[in-house]
């Protein structure tokens, strides 16, 4: 659980799992790109609130990358297209 007020089903062992895709990942030196939301004034992810850090389980480190969004959508007037570009990161159908 993430948190008491916005529970997320299963969280801890979400967590579990991503800290072991994040930890494989640097170990063959690949990138890891943490996607941070940013909520508007009075909502759960509000920029800069408790709810909106990134959980202790899994921050990033030196040299990894954060990118900031403002929508749902990852890619939507961010740097992840261009992040993942230049490290060779294609789109495959």
């Amino acid at each position: 659980m993430f948190s008491k007020v916005d529970p997320v089903h299963d969280g801890d062992i979400i967590l579990d799992r991503i800290g072991i895709f994040i930890t494989k990942a640097r170990s063959s030196g690949i990138s890891v790109i943490s996607i941070q939301h940013n909520a508007g004034s009075g909502k759960p992810l509000e920029s800069g609130t408790s709810g909106w850090k990134i959980h202790p389980n899994i921050l990033p480190t030196d040299g990894d990358i954060i990118i900031q969004k403002f929508t749902p959508d990852s890619f939507h007037e961010t740097d992840l297209i261009y992040e993942l570009s230049i490290r060779g990161v294609k789109e495959t159908s």
